[in-house]
């Protein structure tokens, strides 16, 4: 990039050398005669001159968009409710499973909590159909955008996993007392 005044800004310089290079300019590092070039003044008063190399260290990596956070935000909300309707469903679970639901009432609250364990299941596996379909645009190539998709859809598994667990368990207990959960 030919420099054509000295007097132009460092960011008048990021930005030409954004354009020509896909570098965002937040992911540069511009070094001349090895010191770091600084926002905020002149090429000519940081010793610049015609003709002068220039080194860039920087990436490609785009910065995340603010809309790619907002939908794994929206994503988070949603886990973390169903983290907490999990807990719910388990503490029942376990009144069931120590018999704390009277014998006239178990078929009623198995059938019950069956049909909420499914549900949550259904919940769980739209959630993680909303991940895999979320656009995330240029920004799914950050690695702190990829870093927190995973962990979302991580923990969806794990929750989907017990749900799982606790579903086959109720259906067995109900089996082994003679009744059916449909």
């Amino acid at each position: 990039i030919a420099i054509t005044c000295l007097e132009d800004s460092f960011d008048s310089l990021s930005n030409a050398i954004a354009k020509e290079t896909n570098v965002p300019v937040e992911n540069q590092k511009l070094i001349y005669k090895g010191k770091s070039l600084q926002p905020g003044s002149s090429l000519s008063q940081q010793g610049l001159s015609p003709g002068c190399k220039l080194m860039l260290i920087g990436s490609c990596e785009e910065v995340a968009r603010p809309e790619a956070f907002a939908a794994l935000d929206a994503v988070d909300r949603e886990v973390k409710a169903m983290e907490a309707k999990l807990d719910d469903l388990n503490s029942e679970y376990a009144g069931f499973s120590n018999g704390f639901t009277p014998q006239n009432l178990r078929r009623q609250a198995a059938q019950s909590l069956s049909k909420r364990l499914l549900a949550f299941n259904d919940r769980g596996e739209r959630g993680l159909e909303r991940l895999d379909g979320l656009s995330l645009g240029d920004a799914a190539a950050t690695s702190r955008v990829r870093a927190r998709r995973k962990d979302l859809a991580d923990r969806l598994q794990a929750m989907l996993n017990i749900s799982d667990s606790l579903l086959q368990d109720l259906l067995r207990m109900a089996e082994e007392a003679g009744f059916s959960l449909d």
